[in-house]
């Protein structure tokens, strides 16, 4: 008999035949040929049986989010010398190089309807803003993740001679 149980790192219902919790989460973009990766939860065993997972999951979240920090300040302090603008299939485009007397941090904490379009700028701005809008939403995977684990209550086992 199959039960479905549940994903400790995205919570989504899932088939565990084996013990534990099958691949999910994955894509098939059709314009790219490849899968995507499954949801680390996969193979892990069900939150219903365990939370082990669950940690691992926030530290390697932590770790992303220092890693898009060290990210944006080496950005701020030695803006790439060019930069470039891709088609919709990944291929550059266009490629602008590092103006003289750029100000990373007035371009990156600008408004974007301040900034030329199709410019040095505009890349470097959007490069900045991709970069806070993970960092965001990583922390609210963090959030998410912690709340999964403050909420796991160990399953009831019964032992052995129990009447």
């Amino acid at each position: 008999m199959t039960t479905t149980t549940t994903c400790q790192i995205c919570g989504r219902a899932i088939l565990a035949k084996t013990g534990l919790i099958a691949h999910h989460g994955y894509r098939r973009p059709h314009h790219m040929g490849f899968q995507t990766a499954s949801c680390e939860g996969a193979k892990c065993k069900p939150y219903e049986v365990s939370c082990g997972a669950i940690d691992a999951a926030i530290a390697r979240r932590h770790a992303y989010i220092d890693r898009c920090h060290e990210n944006i300040c080496d950005a701020l302090s030695n803006p790439p010398g060019e930069l470039h603008k891709r088609d919709v299939y990944g291929r550059i485009a266009r490629t602008f190089a590092l103006p003289q007397d750029f100000d990373a941090e007035d371009v990156a904490n600008r408004p974007t309807h301040t900034i030329r379009f199709c410019s040095y700028s505009l890349l470097f701005h959007n490069m900045i803003s991709e970069l806070r809008r993970q960092i965001r939403g990583t922390t609210d995977d963090i959030k998410f993740l912690a709340a999964r684990k403050a909420a796991w209550v160990a399953p009831i086992t019964e032992t052995a001679g129990a009447r």
